[in-house]
């Protein structure tokens, strides 16, 4: 899979009129960046942060704005290939045109959105992105007179209709400024086989009964050449039989230590006392587990 970063060659339209009066021709960004972020730069508005600047700084986010760009691929590289357009944060409403034809919406800043563009894009010659951002402001409150909701007193009514981070909206410490942009990169891949979309984590559960088996050497081995050996802490010695106990009192409070799970570091002693050290469980298995030590 190759990855194509698309952060630089951006631009930013306010669309509209607006309480600073910016008129709707494009300035100059990259990504990431954001709406208040590239009006900054450019000098366009007043440190938001400052007196009461906070109280434009808001209301103009009651506007729509486009982020635009244009990259190429060439024939090779979309020869054979799946061409996905990834944006790893949009923030927050927003939709998606590629060479003047919608490919996709956006409605929530706290995860990806990943787009097939394969049919959409043309080889050799510049292909056109813009992301239309849609007022977050206009949206809660339209939501909010369909369908009211409570929540906080310090923050914009009807923010917690918005998938957005509910801070921007005000609290008691902070303004309301519902920035919006592209805060996160903007990639293209280009797949040629197939890929891991995501990997899952499961835990497994077992009450603490089990056979722990150690780390088993030949004959004249040292503690010092078996820990350097296998990264082992306990070491059991290839003559004696040990029936050996695990713990999980040093890692869990004492409601939880009667279970173990898998990748958990168990705490092991030998009959004959002498013996002790540290494994992880690798597997739970009906009534047994296995330690690696």
């Amino acid at each position: 899979m190759q990855i194509k970063k698309l952060d630089k060659g951006w631009t930013l339209s306010v669309l509209g009129e607006n309480v600073y009066g910016i008129p709707e021709a494009p300035v100059e960004t990259s990504v990431p960046s954001s709406v208040y972020s590239t009006l900054l730069e450019h000098k366009l508005i007043p440190d938001p942060f400052y007196r009461d600047n906070e109280l434009l700084a808001t209301r103009l986010l009651e506007n729509d704005f486009d982020y635009e760009t244009v990259f190429t691929l060439s024939a090779d590289e979309i020869a054979d290939h799946a061409v996905l357009l990834r944006f790893n944060g949009i923030d927050t409403l927003a939709e998606i045109y590629l060479n003047d034809v919608q490919i996709g919406s956006a409605d929530n800043m706290h995860r990806v959105w990943e787009y097939e563009i394969t049919g959409f894009v043309s080889p050799d010659v510049p292909n056109r992105l813009r992301v239309h951002l849609l007022s977050p402001i206009r949206y809660i409150l339209s939501e909010n007179a369909r369908c009211p909701v409570g929540a906080s007193s310090d923050a914009m009514p009807g923010f917690p209709h918005l998938r957005k981070a509910a801070c921007m909206f005000g609290w008691d410490w902070g303004p309301r400024l519902p920035d919006a942009g592209l805060f996160r990169p903007v990639e293209l891949l280009l797949v040629k086989t197939a890929r891991l979309e995501s990997v899952g984590i499961r835990q497994v559960h077992h009450r603490q009964d089990g056979t722990v088996t150690g780390v088993y050497c030949a004959p004249g081995d040292s503690v010092s050449e078996v820990t350097d050996r296998y990264g082992a802490l306990l070491y059991i010695e290839p003559t004696s039989r040990y029936t050996l106990t695990a713990s999980t009192e040093n890692s869990y409070n004492l409601s939880e230590n009667k279970y173990i799970h898998v990748g958990e570091t168990l705490y092991l002693k030998c009959s004959d006392g002498k013996h002790t050290g540290a494994g992880f469980v690798t597997k739970v298995e009906g009534t047994d587990f296995t330690v690696e030590v």
